[in-house]
């Protein structure tokens, strides 16, 4: 380094510039112009496609200028070709939209050093380092910034320039406790160099009576006390080099600074082995070193740390709030706070906060009106998440407007423009969030305050307010009370009293606040007969609101005792076992899983009630019983052979061919085969070994597996996880496999493991994984995994073709930044819905994720995208609790037809009549029905069931209603 500083200053002082070319130089140039051809024409076919490469990037660009990827790609490949005019314009079109890197800035500066051939060429290296200083503070940009300071110093304000441009970088890092010490060597060497010249041109002597020499010197050794008088790294190597330097003692006010300095870096030492140690984002370690040096109170010091957290955490909304609040409650200096503010808002423009405080920052140091509209204008486009944001920005512009007017003064044209934001406000925020834009007005409650207070148009006031009324507010008491107060303050008593006439007949929540506003009102400013009247409706109006009010405590009342009676009945009903199969999938989207019937299929030898068949050791097993013969059809019965001879119709009653069926008794043998063909039931499986909550700490509870699933394929899905101990299958009574089993581990670490195959798609499903925990207890109840606040690194889009894959959203949104994760979220089937959320690392990637592929189509679809904002789950009720009303349609089977309910036509439709009973009743003005004769039968229709009747035998009369009970008389033939 210094070195390099003292060829500047030697080549500046001696003059020895000079810029001599050889003679044959044009020869040469010849000779690789035409060298240079030879490998143009080999190289065309790469020249063709980096510009088809650049010209797509351009174009991508150009159609959305925040893809910050495509930025960086162009400028590489541009810089590559060597197209440095089209590189230049690149680069600045990437520093008026983004901050730039430090790494960024010092690529930009190279390419433009390396094109510098005059003086006007310098100043416009120099004007880019200004504008790198400013986005982020770093030691390596000033250090360029200085380096290339020192080669100007040939010109006759060049010293002088230098040495502003060491002062500005020691201002900003000089206080970094890591690298501060490079920017103070940087500007020592280059002073020692100056003195080393006067030196050489005195001869080598140091003369006491040369003035510039002493000056000089004296430059060098203030040089050492102040960075002495700094903690920084590697303090003992400065101190020694200044003893070296000094012809004298050093000074005890030296050595006391340089001791108080020591201290001080041994206090900043452990925070600073934590930044080194730590990992990006590195913020947290930062707010505790910001806290320690909050306490000891040094503004300077403060600011430099914060520029270094701000360097490596430039998306920390948090930091940048911290930031700015400390400027305005500290330091409070125009040309700190405004800088700041504005670099805020570019590394994070989602933020409103930070937009409203940079507003209220140009308001408060008198900025012109055209900069804040600007601002605010940038502002409004900047695409906030929801609408409390864009009202707090409103309203923030607003005020502001409002405080430019000199109400004594002329002041239409300031007035129109406050009105014509007004009105602007109120439609931007209904046309993007209806009525949750702005829900209690306010800005129509500004403007008509604003018309009552200072124009004195208590006519264009009370239109606001009628409009707010109309929104749907009439109900709120509150709401009336405002309308009232203002018309109190700038209207008349007539319209007072209207406006609470109208209010007693609507509000709904707390009448009587009203009620008593209206008295006191008639009291103070009406007469007797308004006062009167007053009471008279506000006795009529109180009988109202008792009336309404006792209807729905006894409404209530019912409603508590319907629940306290449904209790008992939820109670007796959570112990009845519902089977498994006439369980249904809510989502009807989704695939049913059915069971397999693997099982050998054998003749199956039904046994009489008498036989008794043994097992090998003679001991009795189960009997199954003959079934009841085959039914004959119950409109017309089989004919039979009578006592006589002839073929007569016999009642259902004289059906019987067999005995009743006895019932089954167990035994406790166990299964046998000794008798092969004969179906005793299926064989008792081994079953598995209870459950012990002891060992839940090792074991997963996995669900949603296909009902093919056995224990071999889940031994071999999770034997990457680690040894396994067990694996319990959940089944039903009939020893089939449920779907979801348990898997227990040998050790801790394989349940970590295990757990990050959840959701993992097995057999075209996909496979849940959970801990398995003991769900009766409270703190084990079903908790939804995912965040239910606003994240804004995640995306929801919605909109895609179930066709879509992570592979293919990953090249759509991976262009915008680096995607941390991507979850297409699907039925229980694995069909997917169509949803998938995208998490950012950044949250400014994932913002402009969101305006580059929001209503993209895909594959004839078109997107949605929004930042991740889900709405709040609602509690579950408490056990036994329900919300269901009482219905005030009758009771219907499914199968009922002709009565739609309150939601509409149900969605099972099936019927549980057989059809051999489903005719139409016979109305009661007509006789039995004779709907066909064979051979003296005939058959009769009552209540719409069909009864074979003999001929000869009297006719019962049409019964009535028929029950259950009968039904499964008359079919079994009892």
């Amino acid at each position: 380094m210094a070195d390099t500083i003292d060829k500047h200053v030697l080549s500046t002082s001696q003059q020895e510039e000079t810029s001599e070319k050889p003679e044959n130089g044009g020869e040469d140039e010849e000779e690789e112009m035409e060298e240079g051809e030879g490998e143009e024409s080999s190289s065309s076919d790469d020249d063709d496609l980096e510009d088809s490469a650049i010209e797509e990037l351009e174009s991508q660009i150009s159609s959305n200028p925040y893809e910050y990827n495509c930025h960086i790609e162009l400028i590489k490949l541009l810089r590559k070709v060597g197209e440095l005019d089209r590189l230049r314009q690149a680069n600045q079109r990437m520093s008026d939209l983004f901050p730039l890197t430090a790494e960024l800035w010092l690529d930009w500066i190279k390419d433009e050093i390396s094109l510098v051939a005059t003086p006007d060429d310098r100043e416009k290296v120099l004007e880019l380092f200004e504008k790198a200083v400013q986005d982020y503070v770093s030691p390596d940009v000033w250090l360029e910034y200085c380096q290339f300071s020192i080669g100007g110093i040939g010109t006759a304000e060049g010293t002088e320039k230098a040495r502003q441009v060491f002062e500005q970088a020691i201002t900003a890092v000089g206080l970094h406790v890591a690298r501060g010490n490079e920017v103070w060597e940087v500007y020592r060497e280059f002073e020692n160099a100056l003195l080393r010249s006067m030196q050489m041109q005195q001869g080598a002597t140091v003369s006491s009576e040369d003035k510039k020499i002493t000056d000089q010197l004296e430059r060098v050794s203030a040089i050492f006390r102040r960075q002495l008088s700094v903690p920084l790294m590697d303090m003992e190597e400065t101190y020694q080099e200044y003893v070296s330097w000094l012809s004298e003692p050093v000074s005890q006010n030296v050595k006391q600074r340089y001791a108080k300095a020591v201290a001080k870096l041994k206090n900043c030492h452990p925070h600073e082995q934590q930044l080194l140690k730590a990992e990006p984002p590195n913020h947290e370690v930062y707010r505790a070193y910001l806290e320690y040096e909050k306490s000891e109170g040094n503004p300077a010091r403060i600011q430099c740390l914060y520029e270094r957290a701000l360097t490596d955490n430039c998306l920390q909304i948090e930091l940048w709030k911290d930031y700015t609040k400390y400027l305005d409650a500290k330091l409070q200096i125009k040309s700190v706070v405004l800088p700041v503010y504005a670099r805020a808002v570019r590394n994070c423009p989602w933020s409103s906060e930070l937009w409203v405080g940079y507003l209220v920052d140009l308001e408060r140091y008198q900025q012109p009106h055209s900069t804040i509209t600007e601002t605010f204008e940038k502002a409004l486009s900047a695409g906030f998440s929801s609408a409390t944001e864009y009202l707090q920005l409103w309203q923030t512009h607003i005020d502001y407007l409002r405080r430019r007017i000199d109400w004594s003064s002329e002041h239409e044209e300031e007035l129109s423009q406050l009105r014509t934001t007004l009105d602007r406000a109120g439609e931007h925020l209904a046309t993007y969030f209806s009525t949750d834009g702005d829900p209690t007005c306010s800005l129509q409650q500004y403007s008509a305050r604003m018309e009552a207070k200072h124009c004195s148009n208590m006519e264009a006031a009370r239109t606001q307010w009628n409009e707010i009324m109309a929104l749907g507010h009439g109900n709120q008491a509150q709401m009336w009370l405002e309308y009232f107060n203002l018309e109190r303050s700038y209207g008349d008593p007539k319209h007072c009293r209207k406006i609470l006439h109208r209010a007693i007949t609507a509000v709904s929540d707390y009448p009587e606040c009203l009620f008593e506003a209206l008295i006191n009102f008639e009291r103070e400013e009406g007469t007797f007969e308004t006062w009167e009247g007053a009471l008279k409706r506000v006795e009529t109006q109180m009988v109202r609101v008792n009336a309404m009010r006792a209807k729905q405590a006894t409404k209530d009342e019912q409603n508590a005792v319907k629940e306290a009676n449904r209790k008992p009945a939820a109670a007796k009903l959570k112990g009845k076992r519902v089977p498994d199969d006439r369980r249904e999938d809510r989502n009807s989207k989704a695939v049913k899983r059915k069971h397999p019937d693997d099982r050998p299929k054998k003749a199956v030898t039904f046994l009489a009630a008498g036989d008794s068949p043994k097992s090998q050791d003679g001991a009795d097993v189960f009997k199954m019983p003959l079934p009841p013969p085959p039914q004959q059809p119950t409109s017309v019965t089989s004919p039979t052979r009578s006592p006589g001879g002839q073929q007569g119709p016999t009642p259902p009653k004289q059906a019987k061919a067999s005995p009743a069926p006895p019932k089954k008794t167990k035994v406790e043998e166990p299964y046998s085969q000794s008798q092969p063909g004969v179906r005793w039931g299926p064989p008792p499986k081994e079953r598995p070994s209870p459950h012990n909550s002891s060992k839940d700490h090792l074991t997963v509870f996995v669900k949603n597996l296909v009902y093919e699933m056995t224990e071999k394929k889940i031994r071999n899905i999770f034997v990457e996880c680690g040894e396994i101990a067990e694996v319990r299958m959940v089944q039903n009574y009939s020893h089939q496999f449920r779907g979801y089993c348990y898997v227990e581990f040998k050790e801790e670490s394989s349940v970590e493991k295990a757990l990050e195959m959840d959701r993992q798609f097995v057999e075209g499903r996909p496979m849940y994984v959970d801990r398995s925990v003991d769900r009766s207890t409270e703190e084990a109840k079903k908790k939804f995994q995912y965040d239910m606040k606003m994240e804004k690194n995640k995306l929801f889009v919605s909109g895609l073709p179930r066709s879509a894959t992570d592979e293919q959203l990953q090249k759509l949104f991976g262009q915008y930044g680096k995607v941390t994760n991507i979850r297409i979220v699907t039925y229980r089937s694995g069909v997917p819905k169509g949803l998938a959320y995208v998490d950012f690392e950044q949250e400014a990637d994932a913002a402009r994720a969101l305006v580059g592929v929001d209503q993209t189509v895909m594959e004839g679809f078109t997107i949605n995208v929004a930042i991740s904002n889900p709405p709040t789950r609602k509690p579950k009720k408490e056990e036994g609790a329900s919300e269901v009303k009482e219905s005030p349609y009758p009771p219907k089977s499914l199968g009922a037809k002709g009565v739609v309910g309150p939601r509409g036509k149900g969605r099972t439709q099936l019927s549980l009549v057989p059809r051999a009973l489903q005719r139409a009743p016979v109305p009661k003005s007509q006789g039995p029905k004779t709907v066909g004769k064979q051979e003296g039968v005939t058959s009769q229709v009552t209540e719409g069931v069909t009864v074979g009747v003999t001929e000869g035998q009297p006719q019962a009369k049409p019964a009535g209603r028929m029950s259950n009970a009968d039904f499964a008389k008359m079919l079994l033939k009892k």
